[in-house]
């Protein structure tokens, strides 16, 4: 989104774990797989962390910024690093079946990122913060979805959220209650493997091998255990663990810093946002 430095080069050797993403070097397999845990690059330590990440080791030594802290408040954080990146960060609860979500984040994808690269470039992370919402049963398998993309490359996963609001209504009750489960999940997969070899991903799109983390198997698993789950259950656990602890129930709903920002709304336009960004970047 808005690299802190530009001295990175523009691919990784297939012997590391970490592609380049718009600035950020981001692991691969990091056993924490929270979107929001991407690696920061700060200047001072860019040989050391290209160092690291070139060398014997498997992943590079940085900071990961996975949750909001405000600027002025900088001064609570025990960071390795001697100057940690100080961002404002907008994370963005959103639900695929949801229409309000749908029309907050094709704002916030095409129109305010465009913004923040051009206006506010290195003071604000936009974080997307999947929100499940039970009421719509098959909200679980579209996030799940969403989380075997991050899965295979994290690059993709604002292109495939897209395309998935794009074809919301493809998962909405009427148009689900006559498939099974793992049906469901091919549907998914196929529209990730549409992605193809021009998405943003460092590898073309896989359809199968999303759909191999989705599909649930109709054998007993280990101990004869019959609620098996598939390959991101534990991972959307995390997800939802931290939506709960955080107290999000409608979506969309939008933090500035890790506070609830109740005065933006779904049908915000671009000049509202620019007005927002505009005031709390100069406070």
């Amino acid at each position: 989104m808005d690299p802190y430095i530009s001295y990175l080069p523009d691919k990784l050797p297939s012997t590391t774990n970490c592609v380049i993403n718009d600035g950020y070097i981001m692991q691969r397999n990091v056993q924490s797989r929270n979107p929001a845990c991407t690696i920061h690059i700060v200047q001072e330590h860019a040989e050391k962390i290209y160092h690291d990440t070139f060398g014997c080791h498997n992943y590079s030594v940085a900071y990961f910024k996975n949750m909001a802290l405000a600027p002025k408040f900088y001064g609570q954080l025990f960071s390795s690093l001697s100057h940690a990146p100080k961002v404002h960060t907008l994370e963005v609860y959103l639900d695929y079946v949801c229409p309000f979500s749908k029309k907050q984040f094709e704002t916030i994808y095409e129109k305010v990122f465009p913004l923040i690269k051009t206006k506010y470039t290195g003071r604000v992370n936009v974080i997307f913060r999947q929100q499940v919402q039970p009421w719509h049963p098959s909200s679980t398998l579209v996030h799940e979805a969403g989380v075997a993309a991050l899965r295979l490359d994290p690059a993709a996963f604002w292109a495939y959220s897209a395309v998935l609001f794009k074809h919301q209504t493809e998962f909405f009750d009427v148009n689900v209650v006559n498939e099974t489960r793992n049906q469901t999940y091919r549907r998914l997969a196929k529209l990730y493997g549409a992605l193809g070899a021009s998405g943003p991903g460092t590898h073309q799109a896989d359809e199968e091998k999303l759909y191999e983390l989705l599909a649930v198997g109709d054998k007993a698993g280990e101990g004869g255990a019959l609620n098996i789950g598939n390959k991101v259950t534990d991972d959307l656990k995390l997800l939802i663990k931290l939506g709960r602890q955080t107290g999000i129930h409608v979506s969309p709903t939008v933090l500035w810093d890790g506070l609830v920002e109740n005065s933006i709304s779904s049908s915000w336009t671009l000049e509202q946002w620019d007005k927002f960004l505009e005031e709390k970047l100069h406070k």
